[in-house]
């Protein structure tokens, strides 16, 4: 009579049967973890990148509502603005963040095109005024996203 003891992995049937079902086991918690892993970084946005973001977005909104400047006050409001989207960009860790900071970089984006396109129309006010109603819709253009990212990063007009 053999009383030696065989370890679990043995290929005996039931320690064949254990193992499938560690491996089993082993394999869905992997993907469990796996997948709140992915979970995690598609929907948390970290504390350091919601301070960046929501200073980037007030100088983004300074620079909106900055009105008619002269053009060094405007540059210096600007490079102040780039600045900050630049600081939510080194901040971003989660695909959130960057999502985040992307869109911060476009908001900025939209707002240098806009007032130029305030600038030009400023300029050419005497000019063809079909040629500025095609304009029109470029100016209006980022309201629904703007909003979208103040919701995201909870900061009110």
């Amino acid at each position: 009579m053999n009383t030696e003891r065989r370890p679990w992995w043995s290929a005996s049937g039931a320690g064949t049967l254990r193992l499938l079902l560690v491996v089993f086991i082993g394999g869905w918690a992997l993907a469990a973890v796996v997948y709140a892993g992915e979970l995690i970084d598609r929907s948390w946005l970290t504390p350091s990148e919601r301070r960046a973001g929501v200073e980037a977005l007030k100088d983004v909104d300074a620079l909106r509502n900055s009105g008619a400047l002269d053009d060094s006050d405007r540059d210096a409001l600007i490079q102040k603005a780039e600045a900050a989207v630049a600081k939510t960009d080194k901040a971003a860790f989660t695909f959130r963040d960057h999502w985040v900071s992307g869109m911060l970089s476009t908001d900025l984006h939209l707002v240098k095109v806009q007032q130029k396109l305030q600038r030009t129309r400023q300029y050419a006010a005497g000019e063809d005024a079909r040629k500025l109603q095609l304009l029109t819709p470029i100016e209006t253009l980022g309201a629904d996203s703007d909003e979208r990212l103040r919701r995201i990063l909870g900061v009110s007009r």
